[in-house]
């Protein structure tokens, strides 16, 4: 037979969060091979947070040797941790392979150094970055967002762009991801270190820092021949030109990223977070909350309210897996299976001819490939008697309960 195909988009991605719990090295290659296996062709690595940073770096070491290990972990709200400390990092010569693996099997990867918010294990390693510096900073041990950025001194912008500068020369990507998102103001607008910072550089006042802070270093990029990548937030102040917007709070601010003439990754957390939990099941493992059943990733079209002159600017679409409540691969492999087999099939085909109930038959069969290859999947059916969450630390509390559209809290 002849068989002829082509990919719908040219961006087709799952990024994982090895911030908030990190994954040992040989699970990021069966990750590759399980993207491989889905014809996606982007892995999106998201490298640094406030619970760890991730990459060995040689110009500030404490980086790793400090930001890598948290002292335990604790539920938001919870007054005791478990008293285990969670750490690790990769090698640059560990992800310099990875990245050559990767690459054998078509996929690019995407680095992630999140600024200048999601900070606190940078600032634990160093805390003259902090804009309280006496205040001894910890590598964070809970989730949610904190107030902490950096100062965006002249000596900060010195340390990103040395680490910018190791993560170039181990990630051969043209697409840089640059963070961006939930950066609070409040330490700044309480500075007034901040304020003169403002009014040097010729700012309305601190607010306008971070915008200042990703033009930056979104030119520093360009000069070397890389483009930035930033969460939706990189376009609060202002469409960023020259950047790539990953639309996250919702599809709506890709469209208008888009009609600025902007570079977008669709991501919106209605469809696209599949940290999420995947049915209304009392019994699914603990999760930071949201209702994102297979049948509506499914149905996502990364084109939906695109103007038709506009849709050349949609580069595809990604699916995010974050790993507050995700400690390990194997239930990372259930919350992204099978959500991203249907939505590879979203990045690369289509949707004229497409419908759930013709794409069920062929989900089933493909199921059999994951069992195959030993793939933890979630059953169309339900939970296998493993995978529920029980009366222990994975037990889904009662406010997380109800068909709820997007996150229902942490």
């Amino acid at each position: 037979m002849t068989i002829t195909d082509a990919p719908r988009f040219a961006w087709r991605g799952l990024m994982l969060d090895v911030g908030r719990h990190f994954m040992p090295l040989a699970d990021l290659y069966s990750f590759i091979d399980l993207l491989a296996m889905h014809k996606y062709n982007v892995f999106h690595l998201h490298l640094s947070e406030d619970q760890g940073w991730r990459m060995e770096s040689k110009s500030h070491p404490r980086l790793h040797e400090v930001g890598s290990t948290r002292h335990q972990t604790r539920r938001p709200g919870a007054e005791d941790g478990d008293g285990t400390p969670h750490g690790g990092y990769y090698t640059q010569d560990q992800l310099r392979s990875l990245v050559s693996y990767a690459a054998q099997r078509g996929i690019e990867i995407v680095p992630e150094l999140d600024f200048p918010g999601h900070v606190r294990a940078v600032l634990a390693a160093y805390p003259e970055l902090s804009n309280n510096p006496g205040e001894g900073h910890t590598v964070a041990d809970t989730f949610g967002i904190f107030d902490e950025v950096l100062n965006l001194s002249d000596e900060a912008m010195e340390f990103v762009f040395s680490v910018f500068t190791e993560l170039l020369d181990v990630f051969p990507s043209r697409y840089i991801h640059a963070g961006g998102d939930e950066a609070p103001r409040t330490e700044w607008l309480a500075s007034r270190a901040a304020a003169a910072l403002a009014e040097r550089r010729g700012l309305p006042d601190a607010s306008h820092l971070q915008n200042w802070f990703t033009r930056q270093v979104r030119d520093w990029l360009a000069e070397r021949g890389r483009v930035l990548v930033g969460w939706d937030e990189i376009n609060d102040e202002g469409h960023l030109d020259g950047a790539v917007t990953m639309a996250w709070r919702g599809a709506g601010y890709g469209v208008e990223a888009a009609r600025a003439g902007g570079e977008v990754v669709m991501v919106p957390t209605s469809h696209l977070y599949l940290d999420y939990y995947q049915s209304n099941d009392p019994d699914e493992p603990y999760s930071i909350g949201g209702h994102l059943p297979v049948e509506k990733v499914y149905a996502f079209d990364p084109l939906e309210g695109v103007p038709p002159e506009h849709s050349e600017k949609i580069l595809g679409t990604q699916a995010n897996v974050w790993t507050e409540y995700i400690p390990t691969m194997r239930r990372a492999q259930y919350h992204l299976f099978p959500r991203a087999c249907a939505h590879a099939e979203v990045a690369w085909s289509d949707p004229a001819g497409r419908t759930w109930d013709e794409f069920t038959p062929r989900l089933i069969g493909h199921l059999e490939r994951l069992d195959a290859v030993g793939v933890n999947y979630r059953p169309l059916g339900g939970l296998q008697p493993w995978q529920r969450g029980g009366t222990g630390a994975f037990e889904r509390p009662a406010a997380h309960l109800g068909d709820a559209d997007g996150q229902v809290g942490e």
